[in-house]
């Protein structure tokens, strides 16, 4: 970065535009590359975030089921 300073310092105020530019192009091209790495792991969260409900939907059902299906046990027939 020293080197990119001092060559733009001998090429005077173009030189100085010269190296803004190229330091914002950097930092613009940096804050993309985390923005879709951002957008890449929140698309992942959401595909284990509906496994999860999924999951969790079918074992309230499993649960409802065999809840209907004691209930019509009597008590005595609970007893065994």
């Amino acid at each position: 970065m020293e080197s990119v300073i001092a060559a733009a310092m001998q090429l005077g105020v173009g030189g100085i535009f010269g190296v803004m530019w190229w330091t914002e192009r950097r930092d613009r091209v940096a804050a993309e590359a985390e923005r879709k790495e951002q957008e890449t792991r929140l698309t992942s969260v959401e595909a284990d975030r509906m496994v999860l409900l999924d999951v969790v939907r079918e074992n309230t059902e499993a649960v409802t089921a065999l809840r209907e299906a004691f209930a019509h046990v009597t008590p005595a027939e609970n007893q065994r």
